[in-house]
């Protein structure tokens, strides 16, 4: 195998790893947001309630509407599990970006089939050890919502 394509595939796996790093940046961000919306729904629908039911001035049915909201919400915050899966995100984001910086930085300028192929070991073992840590912390246990992904449809990266 010639240098040249030895690069090329640095070169996309650098850019896969970019990517990878941005997307869960923004996948953590957004599940981290997500937690701290409904917490904050949850505590405004609970005061609401209570103050509105303490008043009196509101129809009993609005105030025992706005009252189960809190109940719902804890309900979506412990099923879909924003705040776990905001850190799951990072730490899968932290493991791309120590690959990265191998890549970059610890790994020789001028790679040889066997460095890519350690490399493409250790990028697979790790891609694989998060995984498993998402199907085990997130896949849903009920219905056809909670059905894991075959092996086939994992997602695996680039082909080194």
């Amino acid at each position: 195998m010639s240098t040249g394509s030895i690069e090329e595939k640095r070169r996309a796996l650098q850019e896969y790893l970019h990517k990878v790093i941005k997307n869960q940046r923004r996948r953590s961000n957004n599940n981290h947001w997500a937690g701290i919306l409904l917490m904050a729904l949850a505590i405004a629908a609970s005061a609401f309630a209570g103050i509105a039911g303490l008043v009196g001035k509101l129809d009993s049915r609005i105030v025992g509407g706005v009252a189960l909201v809190p109940g719902f919400v804890a309900l979506l915050g412990t099923t879909l599990k924003f705040d776990t899966r905001a850190m799951w995100h990072f730490r899968k984001k932290r493991a791309m970006q120590r690959l990265l910086w191998k890549l970059d930085n610890e790994l020789p300028e001028v790679l040889s089939q066997e460095d890519l192929a350690a490399f493409s070991r250790e990028f697979g073992a790790i891609s694989e050890e998060i995984d498993s840590v998402y199907e085990r912390e997130f896949t849903l246990s009920w219905g056809l919502a909670g059905t894991k992904p075959s092996k086939s449809q994992a997602h695996e990266g680039p082909k080194i």
